[in-house]
């Protein structure tokens, strides 16, 4: 990782202690990996919408709360 940079998804998840927490509550790091493509496309699919629209690009409330609700339900059991 660069000094000075935000650590990439790669670089979080080949951090030694990453790997031991991930380990420990059973998850891999492919199903965090799926997770943020999930979340991702859902963004990405917000956007597309919005702009067509001419709205704003932020996506809506529930999908936050959506994607908060993936994420806990698969990292924090």
């Amino acid at each position: 990782m660069l000094s000075g940079t935000e650590p990439t998804l790669d670089d979080l998840l080949n951090e030694p202690i990453i790997r031991q927490v991930m380990a420990s509550d059973g998850h891999t790091s492919e199903e965090i990996r799926t997770l943020f493509k999930t979340v991702r496309q859902r963004n990405l699919s917000t956007v597309s919408i919005s702009k067509q629209e001419g709205d704003m690009v932020t996506p809506p409330a529930h999908m936050c709360e959506a994607a908060l609700r993936a994420a806990k339900a698969c990292c924090l059991r």
